[in-house]
């Protein structure tokens, strides 16, 4: 997959999130701390389940999922790092997740280096969310 192409999908994926969250707290006001938006979720997981795929991400210790959700502001705080052995890799942007993947990705012996067109992205996305729509 392309950086750029990546890069804008992570980017895509935080936009959303943030626009979720502020519409949230939003609603929240009305609805008395009672109120958990899950518009997006199953698309979402399933965008993520498919960059995972593409990018030769670890299957069940995903970096990618870890960046998104478990990491506070993206990597922004070097105590978040991912720790591979003795080596700890500070991830702080979608395109440093991208360069760790690229390069350490092919590592894992039950994934392969994944170079995706759009057009195959959208293929992925259509087969995943064929039961979630």
């Amino acid at each position: 997959m392309k950086k750029q192409t990546f890069i804008s999908i992570i980017k895509a994926i935080q936009a959303q999130q943030a626009q979720e969250r502020n519409f949230c707290e939003d609603l929240d006001k009305y609805l008395d701390g009672n109120f958990i938006s899950i518009i997006t979720t199953d698309f979402v997981s399933s965008i993520v389940n498919a960059l995972k795929s593409e990018m030769g991400d670890h299957p069940s210790n995903s970096l990618i999922e870890w960046w998104l959700w478990d990491t506070p502001n993206g990597g922004n705080n070097p105590d978040n790092s991912y720790i591979d052995g003795d080596h700890r890799h500070w991830v702080r942007t979608p395109g440093e997740l991208w360069k760790y993947l690229n390069e350490f990705g092919q590592n894992w012996p039950q994934v392969e280096t994944a170079k995706i067109t759009v057009d195959r992205l959208i293929e992925i996305l259509d087969d995943d969310l064929r039961g979630v729509l």
